[in-house]
């Protein structure tokens, strides 16, 4: 993410897109009055629904924290695999943007966890399989502007995103639950938001905007919900709700005996020492990362992040820049070809010309 002008420190930084896929989730919370009760956010990263609403307290799950968590968070660092937390933990679980960042043969069992976990209710979303051609944009730009290539897109491609219809199989193929479509942001527009993130030009402003105004981003991204979606959403409900073991406003002290230990798998934990939760069970302590804030329940394996693009040489060599963007263009050629494009627009190019030069001699 860029950095605003006045450069806040990492932990308040904010993005555009973060409001895009959370806007539409806050809302429902909201309507349902959802938010009294404890919350969950899988794959919440340092931030998490604080994007939009910096007042709830909430527990957030990740495989790994680049920067310190917000205030509001209960920061939970585990390795991928089952959810370290004991059934019907909390009474809301939420997980954006994670599902497509797995193999398909994956996701049955990660939802099924997700609801494993929830005592209430799942809010599930992820971009779907028409904002592929999105993400060849987004490529096309990061290249373009010698960007790094990011690791989310590599498993965007690697993976497949899933298509609207598979996630709802999905989600009503899990037992004891109801599933029910949720509408999101229109497409263009949450790609709009995504490169005002990226672009150099335009990340600054972009920074600036949801810093200062963030609520005016979320009312035009909720009258937003229009026309095609480049997002899946997803809500499941179960149809016997029970008591989660989680109480909101006090997170920290009854989260350790929804907790399962890494050690033994048992648990629960309880508080020891400050900094410090120790298993019942068989003694495994896990302690709260001073740089993060996060409680480190497990080695998260280092994940290989694609080189970044060569330094320039003292002396620039134009041609092999030259022969990277010519490639590209001729790959763009025989797609138009394909597509019977070249014909029509080689006609209208060779007409404005014509239009121009007309113009000017007449002048």
């Amino acid at each position: 993410s860029a950095g605003s002008p006045a450069d806040p420190p990492d932990s308040l930084r904010r993005v555009l897109n973060w409001i895009v896929r959370y806007a539409v989730v806050a809302d429902l919370l909201d309507r349902e009055n959802w938010t009294s009760g404890s919350l969950l956010d899988v794959g919440a990263g340092p931030h998490g629904i604080s994007c939009v609403r910096p007042d709830l307290p909430f527990v957030g799950l990740d495989v790994e924290y680049p920067e310190r968590a917000v205030p509001t968070m209960v920061a939970i660092q585990a390795p991928p695999g089952p959810l370290p937390f004991a059934d019907a933990a909390f009474d809301t679980v939420v997980s954006l943007d994670t599902l497509e960042h797995m193999p398909a043969d994956q996701r049955p069992g990660f939802i099924a966890e997700l609801a494993r976990v929830s005592a209430g209710r799942v809010v599930l979303a992820c971009p779907e399989r028409q904002a592929a051609p999105a993400d060849q944009l987004i490529a096309d730009l990061i290249l373009d502007e010698g960007q790094a290539w990011p690791s989310w897109l590599s498993e965007h491609m690697e993976f497949g995103l899933p298509s609207d219809e598979e996630v709802g199989t999905l989600c009503h193929a899990v037992p004891g639950f109801t599933a029910r479509p949720l509408p999101t942001v229109n497409s263009l527009l949450g790609l709009l938001a995504v490169i005002g993130d990226i672009h150099p030009g335009l990340a600054a402003a972009a920074q600036t905007e949801v810093t200062e105004r963030t609520p005016e981003w979320e009312a035009l991204f909720l009258a937003g919900r229009f026309g095609p979606a480049a997002r899946t959403a997803w809500v499941l409900e179960r149809e016997v709700p029970t008591s989660a073991i989680v109480s909101p406003g006090d997170e920290r002290g009854t989260l350790p005996a929804a907790l399962r230990c890494p050690a033994c798998g048992g648990g629960p934990l309880a508080e020891r020492l400050a900094a410090t939760w120790t298993c019942t069970a068989c003694g495994h302590a896990i302690r709260q990362d001073a740089d993060t804030d996060a409680w480190v329940l497990g080695t998260t394996p280092s994940r290989e992040e694609p080189p970044a693009p060569p330094s320039p040489p003292s002396v620039i060599d134009p041609v092999p820049e030259l022969q990277a963007r010519i490639a590209r263009l001729e790959a763009q050629l025989e797609h138009a070809q394909n597509l019977r494009i070249v014909r029509w627009t080689a006609s209208l190019r060779r007409a404005v010309y014509r239009v121009r030069t007309v113009g000017r001699g007449s002048g």
